[in-house]
């Protein structure tokens, strides 16, 4: 969703991994089905976008155990919530880094 976070993370990870990118949680999901990855970083907007793609990849055998990174930019405590599944064993972490000054 951010061009400049794409670009930053690209070229810091390409030096070890190889880079594949999708532009929608549907192809995200389709290539993670097919390539499966070691890692997901995702970056969409809304941030609801990003927590139905999880949600979709858990409930897969072929993608359950994929660890994503969601990247989100400022939310409210309410929205967090939304990505989150109170069961103990779901396997869905949330934390949240501030930044500084924030």
């Amino acid at each position: 969703d951010d061009p400049e976070l794409g670009l930053f993370l690209r070229t810091i990870l390409m030096q070890s991994c190889r880079i594949v990118t999708a532009t929608d949680g549907q192809q995200a999901y389709e290539k993670a089905e097919e390539i499966r990855p070691n890692l997901i970083v995702c970056d969409l907007s809304p941030a609801s976008r990003m927590f139905d793609l999880c949600r979709k990849m858990k409930g897969n055998d072929h993608t359950a155990r994929i660890p994503v990174i969601l990247l989100l930019s400022q939310v409210a405590e309410d929205s967090m919530r939304v990505g989150t599944n109170p069961e103990p064993n779901s396997g869905v972490k949330t934390c949240r880094i501030g930044l500084p000054g924030e």
